[in-house]
């Protein structure tokens, strides 16, 4: 039954982060993404996926600060803590070469939310979906692995339309 559970709720966080990519405003980008974290935290936690569940609370705290700071810069002193934090989880949640996709995910994380530049954030993203795609299916949350895939399908589109495709419109011009 906790199986069942844990897929249920890979899916409704998996459509929050759907609905945080399609969100105008970074406002309700970042509170889609408050909501996919704490969902994905109760379904990791059902798999005994605790590596994710670490490298789920970390992002999701950073998040909420984020969503509070209102557009300001988050301090680098900040970011640091978070990514030793970060580092920390993941070392006493190893398990297997595989425990670590989710860590470095994470600090992937840090990186795409407190970076302005949007190609840097697309090329980011797209690791990290990989990772967690990954991570995923060796952790059986199936329902959550077929989200990441089409994440990481969303993802690479967007590097296209707007990086790959924007540079070839220029040495055309």
């Amino acid at each position: 039954m906790k199986f069942i559970i844990a897929q249920v709720l890979g899916v409704i966080a998996s459509l929050c982060l759907i609905g945080a990519a399609q969100s105008k405003s970074k406002k309700n980008f970042l509170h889609f993404n408050i909501a996919s974290y704490a969902i994905f935290i109760v379904s990791l936690f059902l798999l005994n996926a605790y590596s994710g569940v670490i490298n789920s609370v970390l992002p999701l705290i950073l998040t909420i600060i984020c969503a509070n700071r209102e557009n300001k810069k988050i301090p680098i002193w900040l970011v640091l803590i978070f990514g030793i934090l970060t580092i920390i989880g993941g070392i006493f949640t190893y398990t297997d070469i595989y425990s670590v996709l989710p860590t470095v995910a994470s600090l992937l994380y840090i990186i795409i939310v407190i970076s302005a530049n949007m190609k840097k954030v697309r090329a980011l993203t797209v690791i990290s979906r990989v990772l967690w795609a990954l991570y995923d299916f060796i952790v059986r949350a199936y329902s959550t692995f077929v989200f990441d895939i089409i994440n990481l399908i969303s993802a690479v589109i967007a590097v296209y339309r707007f990086d790959v495709n924007k540079k070839t419109d220029i040495e055309k011009s």
